[in-house]
Formats: structure tokens, sequence, C-alpha cells
């Protein structure tokens, strides 16, 4: 029976190991990177800081363990160096692996061997110290992973498989620490299990008030029906990002200059807590519609030539969003209102099937011209997806839909109230209408059958 408990452990800790191979295949096979690498190189300097301590005390299990998950982890730390795009990305974790690996020679060649610390206990315990210290560092992720699931009240940030697994891993290497009065396998997986225990709590609270949440008569899609309602009755609407709470679409800046050498300028667009209104305006062609503020500026995207302190870290892009006064915006400002509900279906790293919830439908907005989808990405810009493809005559497919599994292209429209968002002050309205209007040709631009300002 001495064996079964770390064999156990040694099973569950390759299985979460594997829980980022699904998203590394996933990226290597569309030369796209979906999501952050940083854990997997720090995660690779642990096994090995593990596997050197395993080896210093003869310990088979750990070995094994912390093993697999150099291999793993190895792989998932190659790709992202291949398919990291961005400059930041790229140094960040190259500075990472350096660091650590070089810590790491000197940690072997100063503790493994007693040419500098004669004393063997003494080196066990100084890996000892290092190798709890990095774990501990690695708990900050479901630390913030639980507050920012409690505080925006979605359920779906925390996944129930992962983190349960998590809490076994802990209890059962909790236990062979006790068993072996290992303090150093004791503390990071005592750690491991309350912070998993309060996961686990923090899920099942929000499950709970979902279920408790009246629940009335639903309409099919409701923000598919005001963005119909607003493109044919010219009626203002504000875009807020679905996974940033609180933040919606903004054009920075004051009034926009409509003076005609300056018809060129445009402004690159963020996210904010005050939101700007936006008119959605047909295009004639099939369910396309352009994005217009108040003032005549018109959403687009542009190629982004160089990284900027606003290009995501994570996910480089290809596009910047902007504003620009234009009177036709051309390709580049048509864009597909591709409505996702609040529940999707989506496969887990094992193979198992979930039900990610949003909490409310959702839209994105697909350009057909470049095959992306506007964003707000973690730096508080907008810019553009990767590449898809979606069949936006087709609805209702499944090629019709977004991909599952993004929240950056996921925002909610909700109708713009006077005083509320910016350009929407009924006293400058009228006089920005005025020097807009005289600039702009008619026949360029489908314009909203009524008044525009009729909220």
């Amino acid at each position: 029976m001495s064996s079964v408990i770390p064999a156990f452990g040694v099973v569950v800790s390759c299985g979460l190991f594997s829980s980022a191979l699904p998203a590394t295949l996933r990226a290597r096979k569309t030369g796209v990177l979906h999501q952050d690498p940083t854990p997997s190189v720090v995660t690779l300097i642990s096994c090995l800081l593990w596997v050197l301590y395993a080896s210093m005390i003869g310990d088979l299990w750990i070995f094994s363990g912390s093993g697999f998950g150099v291999i793993v982890n190895s792989f998932n730390t190659c790709i992202a160096m291949r398919l990291a795009g961005s400059k930041q990305t790229s140094q960040r974790i190259e500075a990472i692996f350096c660091i650590g690996v070089s810590v790491l020679a000197a940690s072997t060649m100063l503790l493994a061997s007693p040419t500098v610390i004669l004393d063997f206990g003494i080196r066990v315990r100084v890996v000892s110290a290092m190798c709890m210290a990095i774990c501990l560092v690695m708990f900050a992720s479901p630390l913030v992973q639980a507050w920012q699931a409690f505080s925006s009240g979605d359920a779906s940030r925390i996944n129930i498989i992962l983190t349960t697994m998590q809490l076994l891993n802990g209890v059962l290497w909790t236990s062979y620490g006790l068993s072996q009065g290992d303090m150093t396998l004791i503390v990071p997986n005592g750690a491991a299990i309350l912070l998993a225990f309060i996961n686990l709590l923090v899920k099942l609270y929000l499950l709970r008030r979902e279920l408790a949440a009246p629940s009335g008569p639903r309409q099919d899609h409701p923000i598919k029906a005001l963005l119909e309602e607003a493109t044919t009755s010219g009626r203002f609407v504000t875009l807020r990002s679905i996974w940033f709470p609180g933040c919606h679409l903004c054009v920075p800046g004051g009034e926009a200059n409509l003076d005609a050498e300056q018809q060129n300028e445009f402004k690159n667009v963020r996210g904010d807590q005050l939101p700007s209104a936006l008119q959605v305006v047909p295009t004639g062609g099939h369910n396309e519609v352009y994005l217009r503020t108040v003032d005549g500026l018109f959403l687009q995207l542009r190629p982004q030539l160089a990284i900027t302190p606003d290009s995501s870290g994570v996910q480089p892009s290809q596009f910047s969003v902007v504003a620009a006064y234009c009177a036709d915006p051309g390709p580049e400002g048509r864009f597909v209102p591709v409505h996702a509900p609040a529940v999707e279906a989506e496969e887990s790293a094992f193979g198992i099937g979930l039900h990610r919830n949003f909490g409310e439908d959702s839209v994105g907005f697909y350009n057909p011209t470049h095959g992306v989808f506007i964003r707000l990405n973690e730096k508080g810009w907008f810019d553009s997806s990767p590449r898809c493809f979606v069949d936006t005559t087709a609805q209702g497919s499944p090629t019709s839909r977004m991909p599952v599994g993004w929240t950056w292209e996921r925002f909610v429209v909700q109708a713009a109230l006077s005083g509320e968002v910016i350009g929407l002050e009924p006293s400058s309205i009228g006089a920005r209408r005025r020097r807009a209007t005289s600039k702009e040709n008619a026949d360029e631009v489908p314009k909203p059958s009524s008044d525009p300002l009729s909220l």
C-alpha cells in the first residue's frame, strides 16, 4: 500500500501536465498561439528543480511525475518560442527560460556535488527551499483566477474538472509527504489543496447563484433584435466587452476635426469605462454594416506595421482598429455581426464536453475581407483576432459561428443613453452633425431611414 498513493499521484500529475497539450497542438497546426506561454516556461523550470531534488534524495516517484512534466513543458515551450510573433512575448519567454536554466545549472554545480558545500543535508535543504519557493510563486495563478471569477460572477472562468484534479493531486502528494516526513512535499501541496478548495467553493457558489436567479421567458438572442432595430432606426448603441468587465469601446480624444485636408487622420480605438456612441449603418451587402460614431468617424482595420506598447503581448495582431473620417469606409470598414449565445459547448483538455457560461448573450464583429474579428486585447486597445473562416451566408451552421473559446472578441450591444456616453450630449450633437453632413456625400454611404438622434 505504501506505493499506491504516490503511484496515483504520478498519474494525476501527468494528467495535469497534459492539460495544456491540446491547445499547444492546435497552435502548432494553425501556426497561431492562442494562450499566454509564460506558465509553461515557469512549469518547466519548476519540474527541472523537482527532478534535481528527486535525484538527490533518490525518490523515483517524484522523479517520474516531474520527469513527465519536463517532457511536456519542453514541447510547449519550444512551440511557444517558435510561434511567439510578439517581440515582447518572445523576450519574456527567453528571459524566464535563460534565467531559470542558468539558476538550475548553477544549483546543480553547487548543490548536487560536494564541490562547494560539503554537508549533504544543507545541499538538500537548499534545493528543497527552491522547489517550495517556485511552487508558491506558481500558485498566484489560481488565486487570480478565483478572484476574477468571483468579481465578475462568471463561473466559467474556473474549470471544475481541472480544479478537482488539482485538489486530488495535492491530497495525494501531501499524504505521501506525511508518510515520508518530507516538508518539501507537504508545504507546497498543502497550499495547493487550500487554493483548489477555494476555487471549488467559488465555482459552486456562483453556480448556485445562477440556479437561484429567477428565470422567465427568454427572447431569442435579444442583442440580435436590438442590432436589427438600431440598423433600421439609426438608434445609437454602445459596445461592452464580455471578458473585461466595465470596458467599453471608446474613441479617445475630443471632437473630430472634419476639415477636408485632415480627412485621412484617424484615432486608435481603446477600451474605457466611458463608452462612445456608435451608429450601425447598413452597407447594402449581405448582413454587412458600418460602425460610425456621432462625429462621423467610421471604424476600420489598419495594418499594424510595427509592435507598439499597445500591441498584445499574448497574441500578436495584424491589424489595429481605428476610427477614421472618410466618405467610404471601404472593405476595411465592413463588418458582419456574428451572434454568440451566453452558453456554449467546448471540449476540455481531456476530451470531456463542458459548457462555458459567459453570463449573457454577445456578438462579434467579423470583417470578411481579412477574415478577422475586432477584439479588445489585454493592453486595453482594440485590434484584430487571428484569421479564421466564418461563413456569413450560412446562418445557424457550425461554420457561421465564432470559434469556440474566444473571449476577447465578444461584446454586448446596449442602447446608448444621452449624457452617459461620449459624443451624445444633446447640446453638441447638432453642431457636429451639421459639419459632418456638409462634408459627406449622401450617396457614398447608406444612411439610416430615420433620425439617428431619436433615442
